[in-house]
């Protein structure tokens, strides 16, 4: 049976649960780009670390698919539903144990040898990869929400975003309140992003 990636993930995670590797294709092609958004916001720009954290992501989605689809179908059913935040969480700890793992190698490493290590610098590439992340989440919204939902994660209030774009303030109320009905999986992550 051939997939497209407009089936609902539920189907495709089931069909994936029993073996079928063209719907784990699909639902890899459907997510990887947005997983490596993420991975790359988690990991301050660092693409080696974002694809490392990306494809362990995938790998133990596939080996814990058949068992959690056998014991709990409304687990599975219940992920398929919030994908994209379940992605987020995963993609976090991902990232965050690849960090543990490297401090402990590069304690490890610092005891054994009596050289001092440098100090590396921010090379810009984190505001980059912060702009990106927000583009990407934002893009779910139309144009006329993403501007307003964007001066208002800035931190403008109701009536310095009407004024600015020229709007009523109850138009900005309402483009805003529509972002957040659209965006309510993803917020947690726009600001987390938008802090400097």
């Amino acid at each position: 049976m051939p997939w497209d990636p407009s089936q609902s993930d539920y189907s495709l995670l089931v069909a994936w649960a029993g073996g079928d590797q063209g719907a784990a294709a699909v639902f890899v092609r459907k997510y990887y780009h947005h997983a490596m958004v993420l991975g790359l916001a988690y990991c301050k720009g660092n693409k080696e670390q974002a694809e490392t954290a990306t494809q362990v992501f995938f790998e133990r989605l596939a080996r814990r698919l058949p068992s959690l689809y056998q014991k709990n179908p409304g687990k599975l059913q219940e992920i398929s539903q919030q994908f994209s935040a379940y992605l987020l969480t995963s993609l976090k700890n991902n990232v965050n144990e690849q960090r543990r793992a490297n401090s402990l190698y590069h304690t490890k490493i610092k005891a054994e040898s009596s050289w001092g290590a440098t100090k590396m610098e921010p090379n810009g590439a984190e505001s980059f990869v912060r702009e990106d992340a927000i583009r990407h989440v934002l893009s779910y919204l139309p144009e006329s929400q993403r501007t307003v939902y964007r001066l208002y994660l800035e931190g403008y209030s109701y009536q310095e975003i009407a004024k600015k774009i020229g709007l009523k303030q109850g138009q900005v109320r309402g483009r805003i309140d529509r972002g957040n009905q659209k965006l309510r999986q993803h917020r947690q992550l726009i600001h987390q992003l938008l802090k400097p």
